[in-house]
C-alpha cells in the first residue's frame, strides 16, 4: 500500500475485505475493527458527503444485498487478528484466503473462544 496513515490502511483493508466477501458470495458479514476512527467514520449517517472517495465506495459496497456489520473491538480483545496481521510480509503484500487457520494461531483461537463475554 505504500506509505499512509494507520487510517487509511484500516480503510483500505476494509474495503478490500467486503470486496472478497461480496466476490466470494458471503450474504453476512461482519467487519471488526480495532481502528475506532474509521468505525466511527463508517457509521456516520451522512456519508454520501464524505469528501473520501474510499470511505464512499466501503458505503456503496455496505449498501449492497447483503448484510454487514462494522464493530469497534479492541486490540487486546483480539490477539488472533492481531497476531495475523503482524506476520504479513509488508514488502510483498498479497491477499491471501486461509481455508484453515495456521498452526500458530490455534492456541489463541482457543484462548479466545474460552473467553465468556462480559
Amino acid at each position: 500500500m505504500g506509505v499512509t496513515s494507520p487510517l487509511f490502511a484500516e480503510l483500505w483493508a476494509i474495503y478490500i475485505g467486503l470486496k472478497v466477501a461480496w466476490d466470494n458470495g458471503f450474504e453476512y458479514v461482519q467487519v471488526q475493527s480495532d481502528c475506532l476512527e474509521a468505525v466511527r467514520l463508517l457509521q456516520d449517517h451522512n456519508l454520501v458527503g464524505n469528501n473520501l472517495s474510499l470511505v464512499r465506495a466501503i458505503d456503496s459496497y455496505r449498501n449492497k444485498c447483503w448484510a454487514t456489520e462494522l464493530i469497534w473491538i479492541p486490540r487486546a480483545a483480539n490477539k488472533p487478528a492481531d497476531s495475523l496481521a503482524k506476520c504479513v510480509d509488508s514488502l510483498h503484500p498479497a491477499i491471501s484466503i486461509l481455508e484453515e487457520p495456521p498452526d500458530f494461531l490455534l492456541p489463541l483461537l482457543a484462548a479466545d473462544t474460552s473467553v465468556s463475554p462480559s
